[in-house]
Order: structure tokens, then C-alpha cells, then sequence
């Protein structure tokens, strides 16, 4: 039977000024699994994964990743001035940051395995390039590798060439928020 949200090890650390939450689950010295969710999703996304390969000795770590679920994110003040305001904090590099950050210095390991659905696919695949001696392997589920662009890709353009990629200018431009507060059912 799996087992309740609430009886996972939730932690909370603090990375570049925002507090992240993690679920940290399995054997403290086994081999470290680090799992990152996708859109919309949360660490949960992870639980059946968690509870199986904990069981298997490995220590397993399910992170929100910024500003999704119980990790804080940038407080945006003119969705106007979105770019200027925050969007810097949610770029492959600062996630790949971040996740070094709880590997290395938070958890005290040199290396983990991570393990990416979708949004998190896209991470992971990015810590290989910016940190490759933090990853020891990889997976992804839901989304191929992808080599950078040589610049910069604006929103307008990427929906252009990848229709299903809207929404992600509906949730930064428009007041999404207090829409999805308001058309709650």
C-alpha cells in the first residue's frame, strides 16, 4: 500500500536565497537517486519510484523544483517586467545550480544518478553538460535530449516551431494566478 504524502521525510534547504523543499527517503549511505518532476507537477509525481528503488537500498531524493510546490520562488512584482523580475531563476543553468547545490553541499555527495520526467527531463539533461562530475548517469522519461542553441530563442518564436509550448505564455503574461484561484471547482 502506498503510504501517505505526509509520512515522506520532507526537508526544506536554502539555495540562493529561496527555500527549497525535498523529500529524502531510503537508505542514507546508498547510491543517490535524484528525481526532478516536471509541468505541472510536484515531487510526488515520484512516489511509486521512491518507495521501490528505496527498498532496493538507494537513497532517493525528489526535489520541487523553484517556485512549484513547497520550494519558493521569485516574488513577481510587474508581470511587465517578468524577464527582468525573474525568469533568470527558472533557466536550465539555475535549476542545474541549484541541484548541484543540494547534491554537493546539502547532502554531502559528489555524485547522484537523476531521474527527469518532462520539465525535469530538460534539467537533467542540462546537468550533464554544466555539471558532468556531479552526474554519475541519467534518465529521462517524456522528453529527448535536445542540444543547446547557439542564442537565445524568445518565447514568441519557440511557440512558432513547438505549438504545445503556449501555455507557458499564458501562465507568465497573464494574471494565471489569480485566474486559477478565482475558476477553482
Amino acid at each position: 500500500m502506498t503510504k501517505s504524502p505526509l509520512d515522506y521525510n520532507h526537508k526544506y534547504v536554502k539555495i540562493d536565497g529561496y527555500n527549497y523543499h525535498y523529500v529524502d527517503e531510503g537508505n542514507e549511505n546508498g547510491e543517490l537517486l535524484v528525481f526532478v518532476h516536471g509541468w505541472p507537477e510536484l515531487w510526488i509525481s515520484h512516489k511509486h519510484q521512491i518507495e521501490y528503488f528505496s527498498k532496493l537500498g538507494y537513497r532517493c531524493v525528489a526535489v520541487d523544483i523553484i517556485g512549484i510546490g513547497g520550494s519558493e520562488g521569485p516574488n513577481v512584482t510587474d508581470k511587465h517586467n517578468l524577464e527582468a523580475e525573474c525568469l533568470n531563476k527558472y533557466t536550465y543553468k539555475s535549476n542545474c545550480q541549484a541541484l548541484n547545490c543540494l547534491v554537493k553541499e546539502e547532502l554531502k555527495r559528489e555524485q547522484a544518478i537523476f531521474i527527469g520526467h518532462d520539465w525535469g527531463s530538460m534539467i537533467v539533461w542540462r546537468m550533464s553538460q554544466y555539471f558532468p562530475e556531479t552526474v554519475k548517469a541519467l534518465a529521462s522519461a517524456c522528453i529527448h535530449y535536445d542540444p543547446p542553441a547557439d542564442n537565445w530563442i524568445e518565447l514568441d518564436t519557440m511557440i512558432q516551431y513547438i505549438p504545445a509550448m503556449e501555455y507557458q505564455r499564458d501562465i507568465a503574461y497573464k494574471n494565471w494566478e489569480t485566474e486559477c484561484k478565482e475558476n477553482v471547482r
